[in-house]
């Protein structure tokens, strides 16, 4: 019954239904129009609000002025210290060891009294320059008798000949006894000034051992020449011997290393020697630098490093740099004018360097070159010039954002 009931009401029911409907499809439609309006409205507003704060937020970093301004270009390298010369100083002869006065890392300087020798050898060489030179005094006087008993008709000519020879033999003989001499303290024999020996590498000082030996002081000259001295101001890498110790002809008795000179070999890239052609060389100590210049113009290629190697020349006052030693080397070019900029208006990003100029209400990055910061300021060598605005406050945020109306890259 039921069913037969809505059946007999169905023909006045669906026409109903048709128009319901209708009307629902055009209020759903007329409501999404009216939604994506205001949505629309909605993003207007907000980029508008957006570009406003950016606007404002533009306005109010603050923006310095590059400034003209000397630099001068400099560059931060290392280098190997190398002693000057080294030297081991060997016993010339036999000898005992009286006294060791210098230890491994002394530093003693030049004319200082490193050991004392007893050498019996010394005795014999002094008494055989004695002995030559008496000969020597003989056999002029003899001579000179020869000449005036020929003038008296009581000498032949052929003594007097013989007399010339005897000379001649005897002044080859001091010759051959100073030689002995200085050839054996010539090696080790440093001496000061007044001294006997005259340095190392020199003969023995001739005048004062004759005075000694016309005294009648043998022993106390082979002392004084028996003292083992430095040849020059060094460092004193090994010693060799001890007190009391007995060493034989040739035995080492110290390693010395002169370092009152030093070389420095300094690693360079290849693009940094080019960079700074003219550059001036310095050598950081700590407490100062040191003036070096380059030995010569060739750069040595170092195979494991890739590094060219520039060997220098540096004093070394007071021993500061020892051989071995790795120092810091700066490198300075010709000053020249460059831009100056307070350092947060340098900023970086993908692994380059950039400042971000202002040209009215438009800011573009500039990509830049720049020098190490002095006093919280920048030297721009290239890509800015002086009188450039460029921001400060903020150039983090200008530089990062994607805004590109905004903003621009320039490499």
């Amino acid at each position: 019954m039921t069913i037969e009931k809505y059946r007999d009401q169905l023909p006045r029911l669906v026409p109903k239904v048709i128009t319901m409907s209708f009307l629902s499809s055009r209020f759903v439609l007329l409501t999404r129009l009216v939604l994506f309006f205001l949505l629309a409205l909605l993003l207007v507003l907000f980029g508008t609000a957006v570009a406003a704060g950016v606007d404002k937020a533009a306005a109010r970093r603050s923006i310095a002025v590059a400034v003209a301004g000397p630099w001068q270009p400099e560059l931060e390298a290392y280098g190997r210290v190398v002693a000057l010369r080294d030297l081991t100083i060997q016993a010339p002869f036999p000898a005992h060891v009286k006294r060791v006065l210098a230890e491994t890392g002394q530093r003693v300087k030049k004319g200082e009294v490193l050991a004392a020798l007893d050498a019996p050898a010394l005795l014999r060489l002094l008494a055989r320059v004695g002995a030559a030179r008496r000969q020597l005094v003989l056999a002029r006087k003899g001579l000179e008798a020869l000449i005036r008993r020929r003038n008296q008709a009581l000498a032949t000519t052929d003594q007097v000949l013989q007399g010339k020879a005897g000379l001649n033999r005897a002044e080859a003989e001091v010759r051959a006894a100073w030689a002995a001499l200085d050839g054996a303290v010539i090696g080790f024999s440093g001496g000061l000034s007044g001294d006997l020996g005259r340095g190392y590498g020199k003969t023995v000082d001739h005048r004062q051992v004759i005075k000694g030996l016309e005294a009648g002081r043998l022993k106390a000259l082979a002392r004084r020449l028996g003292l083992v001295r430095a040849p020059f101001d060094a460092f004193v890498s090994a010693r060799r011997v001890s007190s009391g110790e007995t060493v034989s002809s040739g035995a080492p008795l110290f390693v010395l290393e002169d370092i009152s000179r030093v070389y420095i070999d300094v690693g360079i890239a290849e693009k940094d020697l080019d960079r700074l052609p003219r550059a001036r060389a310095f050598v950081d100590t700590g407490v100062g630098e040191i003036s070096m210049r380059a030995t010569d113009s060739m750069a040595l290629l170092d195979p494991a490093t890739g590094l060219r190697i520039r060997r220098y020349l540096a004093d070394n006052p007071n021993f500061v740099l020892q051989d071995g030693a790795w120092v810091r080397v700066i490198l300075r070019g010709p000053e020249r004018e460059v831009a100056w900029v307070p350092e947060a208006a340098v900023v970086a990003r993908g692994g380059k360097t950039y400042c971000v100029v202002a040209e009215g209400k438009v800011f573009r990055a500039v990509k830049v070159t720049v020098g190490r910061t002095v006093d919280q300021h920048v030297p721009v060598t290239k890509g800015i010039e002086p009188g450039w605005k460029v921001v400060v406050d903020g150039a983090y945020e200008f530089l990062y954002q994607d805004l590109n109306r905004l903003m621009r890259f320039e490499e």
